[in-house]
């Protein structure tokens, strides 16, 4: 296993000229992060001028508080809908990220840069991999809401075992095309290959929130290059994990 900055390294090494297709790649989740960023701009201005707002009004000593905690039929039908769609909503944005690293294994892998990013980015939604991705997203989901209900620290550990699962399953489908592989045989495939290195990963992840404070301060418009930067090092994870020469 290489150490973080050779992965950096051999990051930035397969980016270099090739940014325009690494960010195109990469776009939604691009427009996301500066659509987040913007947010907690925004509400963090709302609580300064808050916070400022109090400290020159110390005699605010009355609000009037209208209906809180109120909670009527409609109301939990109405959260329970919103939470049923942010989760497809979340799942279907995860479903293009995963198009975009299984292109980028390719494309580290043949030094090709020569591929179509909108194809690449939707290329989970096919009849190659939707459903499969579909049922390994709900059965980790399940696994992961059932160790959170212990504690948040097992849930983190098993978050990290399970990371290699996509990138598994995409390369025993590409070895045994006429034989699907089991997911849940992909999912212990992933927690021996993460055995020893969950801490590597959760490190790298770690290195980046650098990174993701620029990415907040500049509203999103740093994300164009992190993104793609933070991405491609996920790859060279998995492909060191692998054993494979990162160049």
């Amino acid at each position: 296993m290489v150490s973080r900055r050779e992965l950096k390294q051999a990051a930035r090494h397969k980016l270099r000229g090739h940014w325009g297709q690494a960010i195109s790649l990469n776009i939604i989740q691009i427009i996301l992060a500066i659509i987040a960023s913007i947010g907690f701009a925004f509400i963090g201005g709302v609580i300064f001028g808050a916070l400022i707002y109090l400290f020159f009004h110390p005699d605010l000593t009355s609000y009037h508080y209208n209906n809180l905690g109120f909670l009527s039929h409609n109301n939990i039908v109405a959260g329970f809908n919103n939470n049923i769609l942010n989760f497809i909503i979340t799942m279907l944005v995860e479903f293009v990220a995963i198009g975009a690293l299984f292109t980028m294994l390719d494309w580290f892998r043949t030094d090709n840069a020569n591929f179509s990013a909108t194809q690449g980015m939707f290329s989970i939604y096919t009849k190659k991999y939707f459903l499969a991705t579909l049922c390994l997203y709900l059965i980790m989901y399940i696994f992961l809401s059932l160790w959170s209900i212990l504690l948040l620290f097992p849930a983190i550990i098993k978050h990290y075992s399970y990371a290699q699962t996509y990138f598994i399953y995409k390369d025993e489908l590409s070895a045994h095309p006429d034989d699907r592989p089991s997911y849940l045989n992909c999912i212990t495939q992933s927690r021996e290959l993460m055995d020893g290195h969950k801490t590597q990963l959760f490190l790298l992840d770690l290195s980046f929130i650098g990174w993701g404070i620029l990415g907040i301060i500049t509203c999103g418009i740093a994300c164009i290059w992190i993104i793609p930067y933070y991405k491609a090092c996920q790859v060279n994870f998995y492909r060191s994990l692998r054993g494979e020469t990162l160049t």
